[in-house]
């Protein structure tokens, strides 16, 4: 009985696994080159400001996602737009990072747009910045979402079911997680991979990811949240790890894209 429970629970767990990644359609095209693409999150602007040096000597261009731009002071938004100026990409993350799903519990999703992204747009034009790809909060979306964001952005940048369960990476290695491999087929809906320290993964993983991507052209999408010295806390990223990755990437021969870059693969094949 224990041993027919037990099939009957990795029978069900496989089946969810299964379901939690999308199919790879064939793409008859190709990327011109391997690439990756490293994304910030949320508002942690001093620490973004920060880092422009270091970005800068690794040749590094990242995009970073803000939440809750409207409600920074002029000294954050400042250093914002000096962020633009400078080349690197701005992008939304929503005003108050809410649970999208909590929140159409009672509200539409054109509530959602108007409420929690729409502000934002206007808030950095005004600013002098043109918002042109948008990150969902919590990952959490779906395609009426998808395709009311897209009236307005380039891409959306989501993330990978991969790191969303537990079992996912009992039953499925990463480099075989297709979502997670950008090609001209993709579409304008990318899913990012997880890189803060406590998604634990090791720069061997990525070096997997990368074997791959330089074999089929592909361009990986990372997401982190704040850079440090010392990662206490989650959702923090370590400069040393980053250079690891960086440094990795060099030596593969796998190129540091703008998220720009996408768009622009994306626009030619899939649009």
């Amino acid at each position: 009985m224990r041993i027919l429970f037990l099939m009957v629970v990795i029978s069900i767990i496989i089946i969810l696994l299964l379901n939690s990644f999308e199919t790879r359609v064939d793409c008859p095209a190709k990327n011109p080159f391997p690439g990756f693409v490293i994304t910030f999150d949320d508002a942690f602007i001093d620490e973004w400001f920060n880092s422009v040096d270091f970005f800068n000597d690794n040749n590094i261009t990242p995009t970073f996602f803000i939440s809750g731009f409207s409600y920074l002071d002029s000294t954050k938004k400042n250093k914002i737009k000096r962020l633009s100026d400078l080349g690197f990409e701005i992008g939304v993350h929503s005003l108050n990072h809410l649970d999208y799903f909590d929140y159409i519990k009672e509200h539409s999703v054109d509530n959602f747009y108007t409420d929690e992204i729409y502000p934002e747009i206007v808030s950095m034009e005004k600013y002098g910045i043109n918002p042109r790809y948008f990150s969902f909060p919590y990952g959490f979306n779906d395609s009426e979402l998808d395709t009311l964001s897209l009236k307005k952005f380039s891409l959306l940048r989501d993330i990978t079911e991969y790191q969303r369960h537990f079992y996912t990476r009992l039953f499925t290695d990463l480099d075989r997680n297709d979502e997670i491999f950008f090609t001209p087929c993709t579409g304008r809906v990318i899913k990012a991979l997880g890189v803060d320290k406590n998604f634990n993964l090791k720069i061997n993983d990525i070096k997997e990811c990368f074997v791959r991507a330089k074999k089929n052209n592909e361009i990986i999408v990372f997401y982190a949240h704040k850079p440090v010295n010392h990662a206490k806390n989650d959702y923090e990223i370590e400069y040393k790890y980053m250079s690891e990755l960086f440094t990795l990437a060099k030596e593969m021969g796998i190129r540091a894209c703008k998220l720009s870059d996408l768009d622009s693969i994306s626009l030619k094949y899939s649009r």
